[in-house]
Formats: C-alpha cells, sequence, structure tokens
C-alpha cells in the first residue's frame, strides 16, 4: 500500500498524467469567466484577422407559415416531408455557406 502511495505522489508520467487530466477537467467543469472572456477575445481576433466578407444578395427565406400548416398538416411534420422539401430546394439551387 506504501508503495502505490509512493507511486501515485512521486513524479513520474503517469501521474503528472493524472494530475493535469484532474485539473483540466475540474477547470472545465468549473468554467471560470476568465476562460469564456479568454475564448470570446480570441473569436473576435479570428474575425478580425478574416477580415470584412461581402455578404450575398441572394438570400431567400424557405418559410413555414400558417397557410403552409393548413395546406400541409400540423406541426410537426414527418421526416419524409421535410425531406421532400429539402430535396425540392436543393435541385432548385439552394446552398447552405
Amino acid at each position: 500500500m506504501n508503495k502505490r502511495f509512493r507511486l501515485l505522489f512521486s513524479i513520474n508520467p503517469l501521474s503528472i498524467t493524472m494530475y493535469l487530466t484532474f485539473l483540466i477537467a475540474l477547470v472545465f467543469l468549473i468554467s471560470p469567466l476568465f476562460l469564456e472572456i479568454v475564448e470570446l477575445k480570441t473569436l473576435d481576433l479570428r474575425f478580425k484577422s478574416r477580415g470584412a466578407m461581402k455578404g450575398s444578395d441572394a438570400v431567400v427565406l424557405a418559410v413555414i407559415d400558417e397557410k403552409s400548416l393548413d395546406k400541409e398538416g400540423g406541426w410537426p411534420w414527418p421526416r419524409s416531408k421535410i425531406a421532400r422539401l429539402i430535396d425540392y430546394l436543393s435541385d432548385d439551387g439552394a446552398k447552405v455557406k
């Protein structure tokens, strides 16, 4: 038993890996505010380094409104109906970017 404790608390690759894994899991569970701030700042930096992008004028919305629900039936629609809708939109050249 003493040998196990000595192995656990000594400095070796296994104990370092276990301690780091525990520390990272603990920080992930606690989710400190400074990590969220760092994440948001790096996101800002990535957008700035990418530069401005011009949006496309060819934006169309496929809207499911009350008229569609009255004609096609109530929500939720079966997956087969949604799949046919996506197929029709794809055949007409709709893309997601």
